[in-house]
């Protein structure tokens, strides 16, 4: 009985989108090699970055960072043209693309767009830029989507529809009942 008292303390730090995050991340992995996409990394970047705590704010941050991932891209794509790894052409256009975006309204694909620009500015090793900053960009899309799903599939937050009509403690319930059952999982016996 002592396990499940420790494991069940542990459900004050362990939420379900502790869990969602990092099955987002395995998963994520499983369907880069899959499907040989070029970079299991960013695949995995786009998902961690795109889990929120609901389902709408995960849409919404879904396109937001998709956005940012391709506007990321093509300002990364330029750059490389004109000069790849030139550490002050790195400072411009990180300072383009965040005024752009920020002119833009598009305050929450900043970080992914700078993410997405740097790995094509320090990292560029193919000789085809552009299906070099095309591949980087899918794969963190992919991630992104990735995301999405599992949020909206595992335990959705009070805010999507398999939610209705629940209670503000049920959520805290769910994750209770799932940590409670990790011991007959893993088959730990009392």
């Amino acid at each position: 009985m002592k396990n499940l008292n420790s494991i069940y303390k542990f459900k004050k730090y362990i939420g379900m989108r502790n869990i969602k995050t990092a099955l987002a991340a395995v998963i994520s992995v499983i369907v880069a090699e899959l499907f040989h996409l070029q970079s299991p990394f960013f695949v995995v970047t786009g998902a961690l970055i795109s889990m929120e705590t609901t389902v709408k704010k995960g849409i919404n941050a879904g396109i937001a960072r998709v956005l940012g991932t391709i506007m990321g891209g093509i300002i990364g794509i330029i750059t490389v043209l004109i000069d790849p790894g030139n550490i002050f052409l790195l400072f411009l256009g990180m300072v383009l693309l965040i005024t752009l975006l920020n002119i833009l309204k598009w305050q929450d694909s900043i970080s992914m767009a700078c993410v997405v620009f740097c790995v094509i500015m320090i990292t560029m090793t193919s000789e085809n830029i552009v299906l070099y900053a095309f591949q980087r960009t899918v794969d963190t899309i992919v991630g992104i989507v990735i995301s999405i799903i599992i949020n909206y599939i595992i335990s959705p937050p009070s805010d999507s529809k398999f939610a209705k009509g629940k209670s503000e403690h049920e959520d805290d319930e769910d994750i209770e009942n799932f940590i409670m059952k990790v011991p007959e999982k893993i088959d730990i016996k009392e």
